[in-house]
C-alpha cells in the first residue's frame, strides 16, 4: 500500500496533504475495495484487483480418453494479470466414500499465455474402461492481479480519494448540513420534519464514474466473462 500511496502521491494535482498517511492508506483501499466491486474482481471477501492468490474449483466431466487431446481437462481462469509460474493444481477424486487428492507436478499442466487457456493431463485419473468412473474435481491456485494502480486509473482514484477524504473527514460536528436546494450530482434527502439534510455520497461517487470513466473501467473489468465464479466455485 506504501508504492500505491506514493504513486498517487505524484500523479494527483491538489493531493489532500492534510490527512496522515495512515487514514490516506485506509482511504486509497476504500476506493480499492470498490472499484473491484464495480468491475467483478471482488468474489472472495475483501477481494480485489490487486496482486494476491486465487482459488477456482471445476468439475471435470466429459473428458475425452482417446483422440488427439485425449485425457486433456482444458478450460479458461477467470482473473487476469495471471502470473503463470504460481499456478497449482490439485485432483480430488470422489468415488463411493472414499475420496483422494493427488497434487500435480508442473509437468502435467501447462498455461498458455497466448489462448490464456490452462491444461491439465488427467489421462491416469480417468476410468475409461469401467461402468462407474470417479467423480472429479480439479482446484487451481495462482496469483493474479495488477501490483500497482493501473495508469489508466489514476484519474480516477484522484476522484474518488478526494470523496472518500471528505467523505471520512466528516463527524456529527465536522461538516455542516447541505442547504435546501438543486446541487448538480448529489441527492439531498430530508428527514420527516425536513429540517436537516443528507449527502447521498455513493450517489454521486456512482454518478462521477458512469460520466467520465466507464470505458476506463471496462480495461480491468472482469464482468461478463464466462467461468464467473461464485466464492470460488465455477459454474
Amino acid at each position: 500500500m506504501v508504492e500505491i500511496l506514493e504513486q498517487l502521491k505524484q500523479y494527483c494535482s491538489c493531493f489532500d496533504t492534510d490527512v496522515e498517511d495512515s487514514q490516506l492508506e485506509k482511504n486509497i483501499m476504500e476506493v480499492i475495495q470498490y472499484v473491484s466491486n464495480l468491475t467483478c474482481w471482488q468474489n472472495e471477501t475483501c477481494e480485489t484487483f490487486l496482486n494476491s492468490e486465487r482459488k477456482e474449483t471445476f468439475t471435470a466431466k466429459d473428458i475425452e480418453c482417446c483422440g488427439c487431446d485425449g485425457g486433456l481437462f482444458s478450460t479458461s481462469l477467470f482473473y487476469a494479470q495471471i502470473k503463470a509460474d504460481t499456478i497449482g493444481v490439485t485432483v480430488f477424486l470422489l468415488s463411493g466414500l472414499e475420496e483422494t487428492s493427488t497434487i500435480l507436478s508442473p509437468e502435467e499442466f501447462f498455461y498458455s499465455e497466448a489462448f490464456q487457456t490452462l491444461r491439465v493431463n488427467v489421462a491416469k485419473y480417468l476410468d475409461c474402461c469401467g461402468c462407474c468412473p470417479p467423480q472429479m474435481k480439479i482446484v487451481v491456485t495462482y496469483e493474479a492481479g495488477y501490483e500497482l494502480l493501473p495508469d489508466c486509473l489514476l484519474p480516477l482514484f484522484c476522484d474518488l480519494l478526494h470523496v472518500v477524504n471528505a467523505k471520512n473527514a466528516c463527524d456529527c460536528k465536522a461538516c455542516q448540513a447541505c442547504k435546501p436546494g438543486n446541487n448538480e450530482g448529489i441527492i439531498v434527502g430530508f428527514d420527516e420534519e425536513g429540517d436537516e439534510t443528507e449527502q447521498t455520497i455513493l450517489h454521486y461517487t456512482q454518478k462521477l464514474i458512469l460520466s467520465g470513466y466507464q470505458n476506463v473501467l471496462g480495461l480491468i473489468s472482469l464482468c461478463g466473462k464466462n467461468t464467473q465464479p461464485v466464492w470460488g466455485m465455477v459454474v
